[in-house]
Formats: C-alpha cells, structure tokens, sequence
C-alpha cells in the first residue's frame, strides 16, 4: 500500500506542476519495485506450483520443462513447449519423442 500510496502523491505534485516534488517521490517505490522483483527472480525455489492456479482456470494440463520461467521463450525452451502446445491446440495427445 505504501508503495501505491507513494505513487498517487507523487502523481498528485506532477498534475500540479511541481516536478521537483513529484519526481523525487517516484524513486522510493520504483526502487522498491526494483528490488522486489530482482529478489522474486533470482531466489531460487520452487515458485508458483500448478495447483495454485487450478481455482482460476477451467483446466489444467503441465508439461514439466526444464528452465527457469523467464527462459521459456527461449529456442530450447520452445523446442520443447512447441509439440505439447500444438498438440493441445489440436486436441491431440502429446508423444513423448525422447524416451
């Protein structure tokens, strides 16, 4: 909340013309942003697991891919998301070429 709270006075100065109070007022919660994301990236763990989104989806099929999740739109990644996504597109079941 602070964060947001940081932002709306921040944005408040700026409508009104001062600059000098609206910009200083942004770094805080940019910074915190920054950080917040740089510490979800990089700490490791197991993360989200795909039972969290079952309440939020009408179904749920999981492809384990061996990459982090900003490495998905990777070439190898894709290489190994692409026959299971195209086979859910066309209602097919998937094979599992490397075994």
């Amino acid at each position: 909340m602070v964060v947001v709270a940081g932002f709306g006075v921040s944005h408040y100065f700026f409508n009104r013309g001062e600059i000098g109070l609206s910009v200083p007022l942004a770094y805080p919660a940019l910074l915190y942003l920054l950080a917040r994301s740089l510490w979800l990236g990089f700490r490791g763990g197991d993360g989200l697991r795909p039972e969290e989104w079952a309440p939020y989806v009408g179904g749920l099929t999981v492809h384990d891919v061996d990459a982090l999740h900003a490495h998905l739109t990777r070439s190898d990644a894709i290489r190994e998301i692409a026959p299971a996504l195209r086979a859910a597109i066309a209602r097919e079941p998937v094979h599992d070429r490397s075994r």
